[in-house]
């Protein structure tokens, strides 16, 4: 029988997030708490860098291991005639951040995708944005697209 995982860091920790993350969203609208995640997101990247992908299924198997190692659930990438879809599996924010975080919370994965699909050379005119959330299947949906132009 193997021997239970111990956990990265202290129980406190969890709590800590949670009252964190209470007092942020009742100070920020959601669309701030999106912000403030999805830079967080990209910070995050930016400390687990992915080895180099030449191809999309290489690309998967380097973020799989990512958000193997944060506890994140897994991810899908599909090469659609319309669209670079990443389908995530797994790995709810729930139980740290709260069932209130879930209009927010997946903006963290956005980031994160974004900065690691331009770091395999997607470049800084494409975006990763959340298309649909199925929380009840634990499925989220993220599109890589042209950034929208500002006039």
């Amino acid at each position: 029988m193997n021997e239970p995982e111990a956990p990265r860091h202290p129980a406190g920790w969890d709590a800590v997030c949670a009252v964190l993350t209470e007092d942020l969203s009742e100070r920020m609208s959601v669309v701030e708490m999106r912000g403030l995640m999805h830079r967080a997101g990209v910070r995050l990247a930016r400390r687990l860098p992915l080895v180099h992908c030449a191809t999309l299924p290489e690309l998967e198997r380097s973020i799989n291991v990512r958000l193997a190692e944060c506890g994140w659930g897994v991810v899908r990438i599909l090469d659609r005639d319309d669209a670079i879809v990443l389908l995530h599996q797994g790995g709810s924010f729930d139980g740290v951040l709260g069932v209130a975080s879930r209009p927010w919370a997946p903006a963290l994965l956005e980031g994160a995708y974004e900065q690691w699909m331009r770091s395999a050379g997607a470049g800084r005119a494409l975006e990763v944005c959340q298309r649909a959330t199925g929380f009840g299947e634990g499925t989220i949906e993220f599109h890589l697209r042209a950034v929208a132009s500002v006039a």
